[in-house]
């Protein structure tokens, strides 16, 4: 039985609209938060004005990663912007409490630790989930199934030979990220009406998409480059820990052999994020709301959701099994058909990353 905070309610994404949100009623001011102003980076959850409890991470936390998942760039918000959004989110949250959120905060700084983390998550997971594939397609070299996928940017859309504009954003590479990295975390969240949180559950997920979508691009790169090894991926896995090792480079500045020129981050990636915000800004509401209201069908019939909850069902994923059909590499025959057995595979890897999501310090 996982950490509740990691539980997804049963029904939650039975239909395409989500319930509302739970509000917490309105109040007045009670108490005066304290804290300590520390540096920046020394801030921990011990250190702020409230308990770290489930409170903070199901409600606050899932809240902030939902507007954040909104955002054009994703990786850096206005220090200004962020600020008021974390103040409205807390008000809310937290009515009986007197607090003014500002950049030196515990709170500014724990919730950009979070955030961190749940770019870091979707990072690992996507190349968890482009190893794992490459590794169920045994007549074909890993490397040449990568550049397979990057070609025409067929990773992104739903039928892998068909490149439709409408049914981009829609591969199961892409639905399978989004569900477990994103939706998950973003399960818990509440009604904050100066957020418009309830249209962004609906259409507001921009940011969340694209970071996936650059994640997968970029294990795909790795493995057609030969950048990181599949087969050592495997055997780092089969003792139960997911580790990708990455080259060393040069650091000419501080003469040191370093590999942050591969890490998953804004200063490797911020070109990859423009380019593919520029195409899923210019798409309508109706199509991206279309494309949440798959993510919510997908997470009925994941592997995740039945980790994380009582029932057993072990229902397919239909877009997975649909892609591997139409899909013109060569696949063994147990994947041709049953495609969703390779994600069922990666299941401990998630659970594992959302749990460490989820822990409190």
């Amino acid at each position: 039985m996982p950490p509740p905070s990691t539980q997804v309610p049963a029904g939650y994404y039975d239909d395409t609209m989500p319930p509302p949100s739970t509000q917490v009623p309105p109040g007045h001011w009670t108490t005066a938060a304290q804290e300590v102003i520390k540096p920046h980076g020394q801030y921990h959850n011990t250190d702020l004005p409230v308990p770290a409890n489930s409170k903070w991470v199901k409600a606050f936390l899932s809240t902030a990663v939902l507007w954040a998942g909104s955002q054009p760039n994703p990786w850096e918000m206005s220090e200004s912007v962020m600020v008021d959004t974390l103040q409205d989110i807390f008000d809310v949250v937290y009515p009986g409490i007197k607090y003014k959120v500002n950049p030196n905060s515990a709170v500014f700084a724990v919730t950009q630790q979070w955030l961190s983390e749940w770019r870091s998550n979707i990072g690992s997971a996507a190349l968890a989930i482009i190893v794992d594939f490459c590794s169920c397609i045994k007549d074909t070299p890993n490397a040449e199934v990568a550049k397979q996928l990057l070609k025409k940017y067929a990773f992104i859309y739903e039928d892998l030979d068909s490149i439709l504009r409408e049914m981009a954003y829609l591969s199961a590479f892409i639905l399978q990220l989004m569900a477990t990295n994103h939706l998950i975390v973003i399960a818990n969240h509440i009604d904050v009406p100066a957020l418009n949180t309830d249209e962004l559950s609906l259409e507001g997920m921009d940011g969340a998409i694209v970071l996936c979508v650059v994640a997968l691009e970029r294990a795909l790169k790795f493995v057609r480059d030969n950048i990181i090894k599949v087969e050592e991926v495997l055997a780092s896995m089969a003792t139960g820990k997911f580790a990708v090792k990455l080259p060393m480079v040069l650091n000419k500045a501080t003469g040191k052999m370093l590999s942050g020129c591969y890490k998953f981050s804004f200063a490797n990636c911020h070109e990859e994020t423009e380019l593919y915000m520029k195409s899923i800004s210019s798409r309508s509401n109706e199509s991206k709301a279309a494309i949440i209201a798959h993510l919510r069908k997908l997470m009925k019939k994941s592997p995740m959701k039945a980790e994380c909850s009582d029932d057993d069902d072990e229902e397919s994923i239909d877009e997975c099994a649909l892609i591997c059909n139409k899909h013109s590499i060569s696949l063994p025959t147990p994947y041709a058909t049953n495609f969703p057995a390779a994600f069922v595979l990666l299941v401990p890897i998630m659970y594992s990353l959302i749990c460490n999501f989820y822990r409190v310090i």
